[in-house]
């Protein structure tokens, strides 16, 4: 890369890493896309840190891209996979997501914003 490119790269970084509040820009990392990111952090994150018996959390609202990789590694590694349900509105019922939560879980996979419904997940709460 020219130095102006990596410049301009590095200063995207910055820029995402302040927006976000992430620790340190080489926290940030670009991708072709979201399915490949998804692929990589489940693959990457799962060969690392999952174990036989964990637990990963998804939403009833989640693309296919958003579960296959999810399932594959709790596949591959033993470990529970759990769904967030949804009442008659496509809500996520969170009550039933706090009561899936454990000390097994090691991650939770959800989308912000369902593309096949249009539901807005509390993500913040």
């Amino acid at each position: 890369m020219s130095d102006l490119t990596s410049e301009a790269y590095e200063n995207a970084r910055e820029k995402v890493r302040s927006f976000i509040n992430a620790g340190k820009r080489e926290e940030i990392v670009f991708t072709s896309g979201t399915t490949g990111s998804i692929n990589s952090i489940a693959f990457s994150f799962g060969e690392r840190y999952i174990k036989p018996d964990d637990e990963v959390i998804l939403s009833n609202l989640e693309h296919h891209a958003n579960i296959v990789p999810w399932q594959m590694m709790c596949q591959r590694k033993g470990a529970l996979l759990k769904i967030i349900p949804v009442n008659e509105n496509g809500e996520i019922l969170f009550d039933e997501y706090l009561k899936l939560l454990s000390p097994k879980t090691r991650i939770v996979a959800v989308t912000q914003a369902s593309n096949a419904l249009g539901t807005i997940l509390p993500v913040k709460k």
